[in-house]
């Protein structure tokens, strides 16, 4: 059973987007019918993810990854690939940058003395003025990646 926030709202402790064991078992005592209840979390270790049809961890196809704690699919890479959140794919890390697998194509950091033309490109170039120029990091700077008094 996967949480919902309408679940959310009437057992506290359990969280929307949780995968938890439900049993259910009945006991009839003296004329009295109890409904007994066990939920547990559905608890997958990081490259695991919880199956929704059988609440089951199954491992990542690799380069896929997970974080851990039962999410429901496999939305990180492995180290040296991104992910590529348009096409929902992990992509090889292009030469000049840096990737450590978690983080999406838009936040990709690049190595000094390379840059690219926009935070959705995987294309990287290497500047013709080397490090010079070419400041590296990501493009949320006023200036991109050049170093200050370079333009491009």
């Amino acid at each position: 059973m996967w949480v919902t926030e309408a679940d959310e709202a009437k057992f506290p402790s359990l969280k929307a987007g949780d995968a938890y064991y439900i049993t259910t078992s009945v006991m009839n005592d003296n004329g009295l019918t109890w409904d007994i209840v066990v939920v547990q979390k559905v608890a997958c270790l990081a490259g695991y993810f919880a199956n929704n049809e059988t609440l089951l961890c199954e491992e990542c196809v690799s380069p896929f990854w997970s974080g851990g704690n039962a999410p429901v699919v496999c939305d990180q890479c492995i180290k040296d690939y991104f992910y590529k959140t348009k096409s929902a794919s992990c992509k090889k890390c292009p030469d000049g940058a840096l990737c450590d697998g978690a983080t999406p194509e838009s936040k990709m950091d690049i190595q000094e003395g390379y840059w690219r033309s926009s935070k959705t490109s995987s294309n990287v170039y290497e500047c013709p003025l080397g490090v010079t120029s070419c400041a590296g990091g990501n493009i949320s700077k006023s200036n991109g990646y050049c170093n200050e008094g370079y333009e491009g």
